[in-house]
């Protein structure tokens, strides 16, 4: 078989999420494209690093007289995910890193951390990424403890960030990870309007198509103070100028409309 650069790869992750936790016993996913189960959490954003997945294999080097090596049979593996959560604010990301019951309140009426040696339990983690050619590729941990945190820096020109390594450990079947990897249609989304003008104050509605159909549309607009935007439904905020986007989850496909508010 010849040489294919096509096979050549880099890691993206979705825009969805790229690592989700869930506690230990969570119904895990058995393809790259599955719905994950109610229980896991998306960590956010991970640092520039992304993941690395480390593979270690020891061996004993068993000699015969004369000093011929004579078999190389393994002695330990050890299997560990490292990365760098970076939403220092998600309630989420804090549960993982300094425990569940560690954690409790929300942004609104305050948030508190206790601090402790308390052991943290193992958990489910599903990693997912986009891979050239359209490949989607999951990695699941259905056994995986944290046993490494790195610092956390605290400076005005670097985020905070939450380093983490998890050593995978076996399930009842003896398997660390499952990796499912599948290339995905090209897809692509199209909008009914190219451009929209609505009065500040009132709404005006944009329409999705998708291929292949049924994508979930992720909506978004580049000035919230101008407009907002809720299942296509646009609501003039202030006069002005914006974008709204419609993303398709599954693809990465987007589409734009240039929206226009006048004043009220």
């Amino acid at each position: 078989m010849s040489n294919n650069a096509s096979y050549v790869s880099v890691g993206k992750p979705k825009i969805a999420g790229a690592i989700f936790r869930a506690p230990l016993g969570t119904v895990l996913p058995t393809s790259p494209a599955a719905s994950l189960a109610a229980g896991f959490k998306n960590q956010g954003y991970v640092s520039e690093d992304g993941v690395t997945n480390s593979y270690d294999i020891s061996v004993e080097k068993i000699k015969a007289w004369g000093g011929d090596v004579v078999a190389v049979p393994q002695s330990e593996k050890t299997e560990t995910v490292k990365f760098k959560l970076i939403e220092a604010t998600n309630i989420d990301v804090l549960k993982t890193y300094f425990g569940d019951s560690n954690v409790v309140g929300d942004l609104d009426d305050g948030v508190a951390v206790n601090v402790n040696s308390n052991e943290l339990p193992a958990s489910c983690w599903v990693i997912d990424e986009i891979l050239n050619t359209n490949t989607a590729q999951r990695l699941v941990i259905p056994n995986g403890k944290i046993t490494e945190k790195g610092d956390v820096v605290n400076t005005d020109n670097e985020v905070i960030g939450y380093e983490l390594t998890i050593t995978c450990l076996p399930d009842s079947a003896g398997n660390t990870q499952y990796i499912y990897l599948k290339r995905t249609a090209v897809g692509s989304v199209s909008l009914n309007k190219s451009a929209l003008t609505v009065a500040a104050g009132s709404t005006g509605s944009i329409t999705a198509t998708t291929s292949p159909s049924g994508g979930t549309v992720k909506w978004s607009s580049d000035d919230t103070d101008v407009a907002t935007v809720t299942g296509g439904t646009v609501t003039g905020i202030a006069a002005g100028s914006c974008i709204v986007k419609a993303h398709v989850v599954e693809t990465g496909a987007e589409a734009f409309c240039a929206v226009t508010v006048t004043g009220s």
